[in-house]
This record gives C-alpha cells, structure tokens and sequence, in this order.
C-alpha cells in the first residue's frame, strides 16, 4: 500500500473455512492473536482496514513492515 492511504483503506483480506457446509457452525470469526494499534480486524468478513492515515515513520520495522496475526474460529 502507499503511503497516506486514509482511514478505512482496505488493506487486505483474511480467509478461512470451516469443513461445517451450513449453519451457525460453519460461521468463521477472526481476532488480532497480536492487536494492532493502526489496523481494524473485521471480525466477521475478515476485512483489515486502516484506522487512520499512515505514514512512512509510523510503528513497525525500519522498513514499514508490519506483521498482522490473526486467529479465527
């Protein structure tokens, strides 16, 4: 993503599969397994989005890398 993409700038999508076909147990959830202070999970769709404008000196590794776990269930 470049920098200064605002807030809810989609940044990607999270997907995973429950062998349950129909019903309330094939629903997956997502949650941060390491929460993040610049980045929404959506629980529910797995959308990660951002939570403000980002820029190049912001929290992560020297090369703006940022490591995003998440666990569903």
């Amino acid at each position: 993503m470049t920098e200064g993409q605002g807030e809810g700038f989609l940044v990607g999508t999270v997907v995973a599969t429950d062998q349950d076909v129909a019903g309330t147990n094939s629903e997956v959830y997502y949650i941060w397994k390491t929460p993040s202070s610049l980045f929404k999970l959506h629980s529910d769709s797995g959308q990660i989005t951002t939570l403000g404008t980002l820029t190049a000196g912001q929290a992560g590794s020297p090369e703006n890398v940022h490591n995003l776990v998440v666990s569903s269930s």
